[in-house]
C-alpha cells in the first residue's frame, strides 16, 4: 500500500479513536506498528484494519 494510502488509513483510526500512534517509524518504509494486549484486543483491531482498509480503498 502506498504511504500516501497508509497515512490516510492511520488518520482514519486515530479520528475513530481506536489507534494513536500505530504508523511506522519515520526512516521506516511506510506501514503500522502495533504494539498490542491481549489477544481479544488484537482481534478487535484487525476487524478496524479490514473497515480502515476498505474505506481507503474505497476512496481512491
Amino acid at each position: 500500500m502506498a504511504k500516501g494510502k497508509v497515512d490516510a488509513l492511520r488518520k482514519l483510526l486515530e479520528e475513530e479513536r481506536v489507534a494513536y500512534d500505530i504508523g511506522a517509524y519515520r526512516d521506516a518504509p511506510a506501514g503500522l506498528r502495533i504494539w498490542c494486549g491481549a489477544t481479544d484486543d488484537l482481534r478487535v483491531l484487525t476487524l478496524w484494519l479490514k473497515w480502515a482498509y476498505q474505506q481507503v480503498q474505497a476512496a481512491q
